[in-house]
């Protein structure tokens, strides 16, 4: 057993010091224990707030030896034998007394963010995401809200912004909000105006203190910021905004609609996204026979001809290897093809490499691509299809060799499955 010093500042928003103590430190001592054990032997109207004593409830966040920690997961272990341990309560708030300072500012800036409206749900009563939008937010959930990253934030700490500014766990919370994919507020403005996102300098140091480990900054408030400038400051965004409003499904639609419009189809150029209202798969307006093509199979060389597969169900995919949507999409289709081939069901890819083989080729061997792949690098199969703008593209082709369904952009497999299903059961 041994024992250690401390300094705990005492005093109130009248002013204090730091007191010196000494305390007892046995096996597996957090900071928060050693606190309390002074208040219980040396100093009994020591204020100090906590409530688990597990490192979930926020509420024991201090300055321990100026750096903003919570007591009950610092353990006593990793100070130096000898070391004085300094105590004090979070500068950015005032002071209440001795280790316990007014939040209440943060709970004013909560109220201010609008809260979670979904969307109607769908026909059949559900609302639907996909795992990789509940991931992205779920990470921002962990929050605690001990306010450490407010406290070590310069704008509100050195600066005293409050009034403009409402710190990174807010910018959290409304990233949370703002990327939800079943949300239908529009919060680019209040980030802007009421929340002060551009007083941060993404310098890092609320994620560094962060004892959830959450990267505010970068998987919160850089793609805020970037949301933001989109929003107010470039000016196709601005124009779409002032005639159809804000949020609209429609205003991705007009932006998708002027991107499609200049044909940008070249490996500089990321995908064009498209908006999920707009993007829904529907039934071709006008089913037709698919264009056939014959091209060299990447590997073998052998020709692969689309009237050869008349009477099976066929999906033709249009991608390519720079492609971020394509490549999600791509474990998907080789789960379908090994599920679907025995029934009459096969998978064609095209892709759009203008490298052709030699980026394609170890492409299928890393992504075990199964499925037969062609190169379409002189653009000939995309202009008998109508020009292929963006990308991903499918056309689901029926046994009868015609375009039964389209889909732009990304899809769950559940969805290119049950159209699979349903052309497999067609005559």
């Amino acid at each position: 057993m041994s024992e250690a010093k401390f300094q705990i500042y005492r005093g109130d928003k009248e002013g204090g010091a730091h007191k010196e103590y000494s305390v007892e430190v046995t096996e597996g001592m957090v900071v928060l224990d050693a606190v309390h054990k002074i208040q219980a032997t040396k100093a009994t109207d020591l204020a100090c707030r906590w409530n688990c004593k597990a490192g979930k409830c926020g509420s024991c966040s201090a300055e321990i030896n100026g750096r903003p920690r919570l007591m009950c997961m610092t353990r006593m272990n990793t100070f130096k034998e000898g070391e004085t341990i300094k105590i004090t309560p979070l500068k950015a708030f005032p002071i209440i007394k001795d280790l316990v300072t007014d939040v209440s500012w943060n709970y004013e800036v909560n109220k201010k963010i609008p809260p979670f409206k979904p969307k109607a749900p769908e026909a059949d009563g559900t609302w639907r995401m996909e795992q990789i939008e509940v991931d992205r937010v779920q990470e921002f959930r962990k929050c605690i809200e001990c306010f450490l990253c407010q406290d070590v934030c310069h704008v509100v700490r050195n600066q005293d912004k409050k009034a403009v500014f409402g710190g990174p766990r807010f910018l959290v919370r409304a990233a949370s909000l703002e990327m939800h994919p079943l949300d239908t507020v529009d919060r680019t403005e209040l980030m802007k105006d009421e929340l002060g996102i551009g007083y941060c300098n993404i310098t890092k140091c609320c994620t560094e203190v962060c004892p959830e480990g959450i990267k505010i900054t970068d998987n919160a408030i850089i793609p805020m910021k970037e949301r933001v400038a989109d929003t107010f400051y470039d000016p196709l965004i601005a124009l779409g905004r002032k005639i159809f409003g804000s949020k609209s499904a429609v205003v991705p639609g007009l932006l998708i609609a002027l991107l499609l419009a200049s044909g940008c189809r070249a490996k500089e150029t990321p995908p064009v996204p498209v908006a999920p209202a707009a993007a829904a798969a529907a039934p071709a307006a006008n089913p037709k026979l698919a264009p056939d093509f014959t091209l060299p199979e990447v590997g073998s060389g052998d020709a692969i001809k689309l009237s050869s597969y008349r009477g099976k169900v066929v999906l033709i995919d249009f991608w390519a290897t720079w492609c971020g949507p394509c490549r999600m999409e791509i474990p998907h289709f080789v789960e379908l093809q090994k599920k679907y081939k025995g029934q009459g069901f096969a998978i064609i890819g095209i892709s759009l490499d203008q490298q052709g083989e030699e980026v394609v080729k170890p492409f299928m061997k890393q992504w075990k691509i199964n499925y037969s792949m062609v190169i379409d690098s002189s653009g000939e199969v995309q202009g008998s299809y109508g020009g292929v703008r963006a990308i991903p593209t499918s056309l689901l082709i029926g046994k009868d060799g015609e375009v039964k369904q389209q889909f732009i952009g990304y899809r769950p497999k559940e969805v290119f499955e049950e159209a699979i299903k349903k052309a497999l059961q067609e005559g």
